[in-house]
């Protein structure tokens, strides 16, 4: 017998009355709960892409009437997530990660069989590749507030929610966008889960570095981060784990930005800088001009072995170093050659140094390359990142524990990822794996009205459950519908589905959809106060962009990530080759009929010589801002 307050029942009732409860509660958060992909979240027939329905139900002609989203491949993401969090999502996917479109394979089970089946699956996972190393790691705070800006201002914040008020604008106080509210969102946010019970520092660093690698559809693209902003990046993210209690040393040096025209190279870093932050190389990757400028190095430099260490130095202009405040003698830089190289040495004891390195940049070309040469080496090798470092605390994931993949769940975990249908979607590497055993219907043959379907708000036996809003359920139910009498994708559908599928809409807006809402809006700025206007911060629209633009050209910007307005402080990022190389073709194909008929203008050498004036600094000035080919701008 099993006893609840105030009532006597046996046990096969309880669970009966457990079941319902559970089927209600599911239910209530079914109905309350939605998909977020970010732009058009509500759009049917981008639902049944989105959330890949294909991949059980044979697409036959479908498959010219929709775009549909590949699975993430999990055959190394033992090495990549923490075992918690993969039990986690599977157990709830709507509670470990709000909004995702992955559904709950195991709803229909009660609380024990869900909570074994979910642990059964984690070791299997686990199993293809072996759990991760989660060796605590030294963080520092100038790190995380790099990231801080860089989440904010690279372009985020369009698909993710902001963490911050937008800066502050000329009448506004307090100016810390940390001490002001966060202004409300018009729009869903793609949600991020609690990354800080889900990845180590490095896991999620190497992810943000190169998002396609383990999501190769694209929905999370490049943002073309360097080696340190990815880890500053993923510092913030994971900033829940910092323990100041606890020191630890940061990988890195710490660096200082100054912006100026400098005679003498002391006085280059003297004052306020323009931007601090953390770097994993001594190079020029914080610098944000191409001259008259100034950067400071400082931290510790690991000496492996006790004996004579030597430096070399390329840079244009001047260079500067100290160890353990000491000056390094290096040749002072000859102005009639460019760039100047520079080398010194010093002996050192193994062990930890102080160390500190000042570069300057009048003009000309920016140049700075550091290396060094070990006791015992022969030859100048680039300084790793693991002999820098820098004064930090101890980040430790929160679900950080000893893991030991049990066989025997491993075993069983095989055989329901198939049976459930988790092969459908993802791939494992495995091939050793028994094969899906799913029969679903195609999807044209789908009745959109039938009971015990995907579509239901209560999880039936064998169905996946999908926290769909009605609003979306009522949209993939008409999209079915149409679907049967539609024509194949045309290039303007296509060019669509495209935009809404990456979300680009989130930035660009094209024939009156898209574009970021007004508040987010707030959060796009220059890299530096210029008077552009809107144009100087905000992603341009892309009316008739493929007439305006030759297909080559969006190839380049699209495929390659080729920047062409280096005054916005959001990126263009990289969805992948697979998932956009069509895109241009079809933009060009699409707009074709906007381009009037015309005769192309017939070049002479005088109009030739007129337009260079033109766009030179004698003209309109054009080169004030915009590079011309080969020639950089001249500055902004």
């Amino acid at each position: 017998m099993v006893y609840f307050p105030g009532l006597r029942m046996n046990v096969h009732r309880a669970t009966a009355v457990f079941a319902i409860l559970l089927m209600i509660a599911s239910a209530s958060r079914a109905a309350e709960a939605q998909v977020i992909l970010g732009h058009a979240n509500n759009d049917g027939r981008l639902l049944l892409g989105e959330l890949a329905c294909t991949a059980c139900h044979a697409p036959a002609k479908a498959a010219d009437l929709l775009t549909s989203r590949r699975g993430i491949p999990l055959n190394t993401v033992g090495q990549r997530v923490l075992p918690a969090a993969i039990t986690s999502l599977i157990t709830d996917p709507q509670t470990s990660k709000p909004g995702t479109p992955m559904p709950d394979l195991l709803a229909a089970l009660l609380p024990a069989e869900k909570s074994a089946a979910a642990e059964n699956l984690t070791h299997y996972l686990i199993s293809l590749s072996g759990p991760m190393q989660s060796t605590p790691r030294g963080v520092s705070e100038i790190a995380i507030k790099r990231g801080q800006d860089l989440y904010h201002t690279i372009g985020c914040i369009a698909c993710h929610a902001p963490m911050i008020a937008p800066p502050a604008g000329e009448d506004e106080e307090p100016k810390d966008p940390t001490k002001r509210p966060i202004p409300k969102l018009e729009t869903p946010s793609v949600p991020l889960g609690d990354l800080a019970a889900k990845y180590t520092v490095e896991s999620l660093a190497d992810f943000l570095r190169d998002p396609l690698k383990t999501r190769p559809a694209g929905r999370m693209p490049s943002m073309n981060l360097s080696a340190s902003e990815s880890a500053d990046l993923a510092a913030y993210l994971l900033r829940d784990q910092l323990d100041k209690k606890t020191p630890l040393a940061a990988r890195g040096l710490r660096f200082a930005y100054f912006e100026a025209e400098f005679k003498a190279l002391g006085n280059a870093v003297k004052g306020k800088s323009h931007d601090e932050g953390t770097s994993l190389e001594i190079g020029l990757g914080p610098a944000k001009r191409t001259d008259h400028f100034a950067l400071k190095f400082t931290g510790d430099l690991e000496a492996p072995a006790d004996g004579k260490y030597s430096f070399h130095f390329e840079a244009d202009d001047s260079v500067e170093m100290k160890i353990n405040n000491k000056i390094v003698p290096l040749p002072k830089p000859d102005p009639k050659k460019r760039p100047n190289t520079a080398e010194g040495s010093v002996t050192l004891k193994k062990g930890k140094h102080a160390i500190e390195i000042i570069y300057k940049q009048n003009d000309n070309e920016k140049i700075l390359t550091a290396t060094w040469m070990p006791p015992g080496e022969t030859a100048y090798a680039p300084i790793p990142e693991s002999a820098l470092s820098h004064a930090g605390f101890k980040m430790t994931p929160k679900t950080a524990t000893a893991f030991i993949v049990d066989a025997a769940k491993a075993a069983a975990g095989k055989e329901l990822f198939a049976k459930i249908g988790c092969a459908s979607c993802h791939d494992t590497g495995d091939k050793t794996a028994p094969p899906t055993t799913l029969a679903a219907k195609p999807l044209l043959d789908l009745n959109p009205n039938a009971k015990n379907t995907c579509l239901d708000e209560s999880p039936s036996p064998g169905r996946p459950a999908y926290a769909l809003s009605p609003k979306q359920r009522a949209a993939l139910r008409t999209a079915l519908v149409d679907l049967k009498s539609a024509s194949p994708l045309d290039v303007k559908t296509i060019v669509a589905q495209t935009l809404s599928a990456l979300n680009c809409l989130a930035c660009h807006s094209r024939d009156g959809a898209g574009g970021p809402e007004v508040t987010r809006a707030l959060y796009f700025t220059p890299v530096e106060e210029m008077d552009l206007g809107d144009e100087g911060r905000l992603p341009p629209h892309l009316n008739e962009a493929g007439a305006k633009l030759k297909t080559a050209a969006l190839g380049q910007i699209l495929v390659t990530g080729l920047r062409v307005r280096p005054y916005m402080s959001t990126r263009m990022p990289s969805f992948g080759k697979d998932n956009i190389s069509h895109l241009p073709a079809a933009l060009a194909a699409a707009d074709a009929p906007k381009v009037p008929a015309h005769t192309p203008l017939a070049t002479t050498p005088q109009l030739i010589d007129e337009g260079r004036r033109l766009v030179g600094v004698n003209g309109l000035g054009c080169v004030q801002c915009h590079s011309w080919g080969t020639l950089k701008s001249l500055g902004l």
